[in-house]
């Protein structure tokens, strides 16, 4: 009998690790892209939740004072006073900047856009979010025109 014929195969051949790497591949192509995705949405999400706070906040002090725009009207976000414009971190990098676009005594329209040289910049389908005083909400793409879904 041949010794070497006894001998147990140990490791992997190379043709069966180029298979594996590319198995690895092509989850890998398939799953970023995916994950990039969910990312964006829930820093969209994290925008929309400043926005409705803010928003929340002004409609108190026009409940208190019968102006959106009364200097003794003090903003919470998370608890703290906030002066607008806001750059509205949830934890670590804050990628929207929350400001008024109209504050008037009468009436507010909040506007949350991307901040520039963070990830979100890239974000073309949702690239503003705003809220006014009425309630209406929209969502703009990078072109400016209306983008339902992301709202």
């Amino acid at each position: 009998m041949n010794p070497q014929s006894r001998r147990k195969q140990a490791g992997l051949s190379l043709i069966e690790l180029m298979v594996a790497v590319a198995i690895l591949a092509i989850l890998a192509l398939v799953a970023y892209p995916t994950y990039t995705a969910q990312v964006e949405k829930s820093r969209r999400a994290v925008a929309k939740e400043a926005l409705l706070e803010i928003a929340q906040g002004l409609e108190r002090c026009y409940t208190q004072f019968l102006a959106y725009n009364d200097a003794g009207c003090q903003l919470l976000f998370n608890g703290q006073n906030v002066a607008l414009p806001f750059t509205a971190p949830r934890t670590g990098t804050a990628y929207y900047t929350i400001s008024a676009t109209t504050l008037t005594a009468s009436a507010f329209t909040l506007q949350a856009v991307p901040v520039a040289g963070t990830s979100q910049a890239n974000d073309t389908a949702c690239a503003a979010f705003t809220v006014n005083n009425l309630g209406a909400r929209a969502a703009t793409d990078s072109g400016g025109a209306a983008n339902p879904v992301c709202w």
